[in-house]
């Protein structure tokens, strides 16, 4: 077989995102989410989107309601949930700490910043260890 010859690559990466693409990406996010209200996969990237940008307030709610979705669906799945539905869970809760994180760096002192973060990195690893 003949091999084909590739061009080379870039020496950079891909150029930062201007403020433009990320209206684009919010509003079309947003879109998703009202005219996917039940899905927590919308809310999810809604989350990363708001955590990308540093707006941890607005991550949070986005995290906490994907969560609030996948637990509703679990309890109709009973005992058998679809292979790797548990680590989505988890993975939401991972983000769901981390977006606390950010959303307290920006309103907490540094006193109150140190027991909150206390209970996110403890609830952060009970997360990890619920997943299968």
């Amino acid at each position: 077989r003949a091999q084909v010859e590739l061009p080379p690559m870039p020496d950079t990466g891909p150029g930062k995102w201007s403020e433009l693409q990320d209206k684009q990406l919010r509003s079309a996010l947003l879109g998703a989410c009202k005219r996917m209200a039940h899905n927590s996969e919308a809310h999810f990237h809604l989350g990363l989107m708001h955590l990308r940008t540093g707006r941890g307030e607005d991550a949070l709610r986005a995290f906490v309601h994907a969560l609030h979705l996948c637990e509703g669906r679990l309890k109709k799945f009973g005992d058998a949930p679809p292979p790797g539905y548990l680590a989505r869970v988890a993975r939401i809760k991972a983000h769901t700490a981390q977006a606390a994180h950010v959303a307290a760096v920006a309103a907490l002192s540094a006193d109150d910043r140190t027991s909150c973060l206390s209970k996110i990195q403890n609830d952060l690893m009970n997360a990890l260890a619920s997943t299968p």
